[in-house]
C-alpha cells in the first residue's frame, strides 16, 4: 500500500486549510535485522491481493514473508463506522466471482455475506435523472448483471479473517508493517529486496501486490520494460465523502447514480446506501455516499472536509430536492485511488509480468479492472507462478 487515506475524524470537521494527504509511509520500519535475512517466498504490500497470495503459499507449505509499508492491512478495503453503521471508505463490494466466494467460504465468512437490494441505477444529466442500463441490441441486453455481495458487519472483516488465518500459521508466516521495500534486486540466483531502514532481504521468489506506480519503482532496476509498462498506468485521487441524513429525505429507489462527466459536477457519482444494502438500512436515517475525483478533476483538493461536505450536500440537493444538511459526515481522502477507467488497458500488465524475470510476480488486480474479486483471482495467479518457481528451484 503506497499511502495512508486521512486519519478517522469527528462528524463535522472544523474549518480551514484542505486536509493534506498523509505522507506515503507510517515512517518506522519493524524488520527485526535478529530474524533470517532470507524467505523462501516474500511479498510485497498488504493489501488484499497481497494478504490473498500470502495465505495461499502458506497453505501450499511455503515460508512466508509479508512485508507492508503502511500502518495497517487492507489496503484499499477500510470500513469506518458512522452513526453505527459500517460504512466503507473504499470499495462497497465484490462482485461473486467463484475465486471470492470460494475465499469468503474457506475463511468462514458466507455467513456473513449480504446482497444489493437493488441493481436499478441512475445517470445525473442536465436537470435529472435518467435510468441506466444495457440498451437493446448491445452486449448485456437482456441478461442478468452479476450480483454485487458485501459483508454485514463491514469489509473489514475480509482483512480480519486473512489476518487471523495469517496469524495462524506464524511462524512459518510473517507479517510486518511499517516495512518499506524501496527496490527489487539481483543477487546472483537470488533476489534483494532493499528496505528503507537499510536492511535487505533475500528470496527465491517474491510478488509484487502494490499499486502499479510503486510496483514500477520496485522493479525499474530488474526489469526495466516491465517498469515502463506500470508507469503507464495512471491513477485518480478520490474523496469518499459519507453522510447520514435525519429522516427520509428523498424517495430513493435504487442504488445510486453515475455523474455524466461533460456536466463538469464535482461529484463523480452518488450510492443511496440505505436502499442499496440491507445491513446499512436504519430505522430514522438514510445514509448516502459520493465520490469526488472520479473524472479526473482535481479542484476537489483545494477544499478542506467542511467546504467539501457543502459542495456534496448542494449538488446532491440539485440532484435529487431539498434536504436539511447531514447530521453525520466522514470524508476519506485517496492519492493514487484507482487507474483511470478511461484509459485502463489490462494489457499492460500482461505485457509488464511477461517482461519480468520468473522469480518475480505481480498480483495485479488492482489494474486489471473488476475489484475485490479481480484482486483475489490474480492473487491465485501470482502464487501460482511462485509455487511453480518454488517446486523447479
Amino acid at each position: 500500500m503506497a499511502f495512508e487515506p486521512n486519519p478517522p475524524r469527528a462528524a463535522r470537521p472544523t474549518p480551514g486549510r484542505p486536509a493534506p494527504f498523509p505522507p506515503a509511509e507510517a515512517g518506522r520500519d519493524l524488520h527485526d535485522p535478529t530474524e533470517p535475512a532470507s524467505w523462501p517466498a516474500v511479498v510485497i504490500g498488504g493489501g488484499v491481493s497481497g494478504l490473498t497470495v500470502a495465505r495461499l503459499l502458506a497453505r501450499s507449505g511455503a515460508q512466508v514473508l509479508l512485508l507492508e509499508r503502511g500502518s495497517r492491512l487492507g489496503g484499499k478495503i477500510l470500513t469506518r463506522p458512522l452513526a453505527g453503521l459500517p460504512l466503507e471508505a473504499g470499495p462497497d463490494g465484490f462482485l461473486d466471482r467463484p475465486q471470492a466466494i470460494a475465499l469468503c467460504r474457506e475463511l468462514g465468512l458466507e455467513p456473513e455475506l449480504v446482497e444489493t437490494l437493488t441493481t436499478r441505477a441512475f445517470r445525473w444529466e442536465g436537470a435529472g435523472l435518467r435510468p441506466l442500463g444495457a440498451e437493446p441490441g448491445r452486449p448485456g441486453a437482456g441478461s442478468p448483471p452479476p450480483r454485487l455481495l458485501s459483508l454485514r458487519r463491514g469489509l473489514r472483516r475480509l482483512v480480519e479473517r486473512l489476518e487471523e488465518d495469517l496469524d495462524g500459521r506464524s511462524p512459518e508466516v510473517q507479517v510486518r508493517l511499517g516495512a518499506a521495500v524501496e527496490r527489487v534486486e539481483r543477487a546472483g540466483a537470488a533476489l534483494r529486496l532493499r528496505l528503507g531502514s537499510g536492511a535487505t532481504i533475500e528470496t527465491g521468489a517474491a510478488v509484487i501486490a502494490t499499486p502499479a506506480p510503486e510496483a514500477a519503482r520496485l522493479v525499474a532496476s530488474i526489469a526495466p520494460e516491465a517498469a515502463a509498462q506500470l508507469a503507464r498506468i495512471p491513477y485518480l485521487a478520490l474523496a469518499v465523502v459519507n453522510l447520514v441524513y435525519p429522516g427520509r429525505p428523498w424517495p430513493l429507489e435504487g442504488s445510486g447514480f453515475l455523474v455524466a462527466e461533460e456536466d463538469r459536477r464535482l461529484i463523480s457519482g452518488c450510492t443511496w446506501l440505505s436502499s442499496k444494502w440491507p445491513h446499512l438500512r436504519s430505522p430514522g436515517r438514510t445514509a448516502v455516499r459520493a465520490t469526488v475525483g472520479g473524472s479526473g478533476r482535481r479542484e476537489w483538493m483545494r477544499l478542506d472536509d467542511s467546504a467539501l461536505v457543502a459542495r456534496v450536500h448542494r449538488e446532491l440537493v440539485l440532484a435529487l430536492g431539498p434536504a436539511p444538511p447531514p447530521e453525520l459526515t466522514q470524508v476519506t481522502r485517496w492519492r493514487g485511488a484507482v487507474p483511470d477507467p478511461r484509459c485502463l488497458d489490462p494489457g499492460c500488465a500482461d505485457r509488464a509480468q511477461a517482461a519480468l524475470p520468473p522469480d518475480l510476480a505481480l498480483a495485479a488486480g488492482g489494474y486489471r479492472g473488476g475489484g475485490i474479486s479481480s484482486c483475489i483471482a490474480t492473487a491465485a495467479e501470482a502464487a501460482g507462478r511462485v509455487r511453480a518457481r518454488l517446486g523447479a528451484g
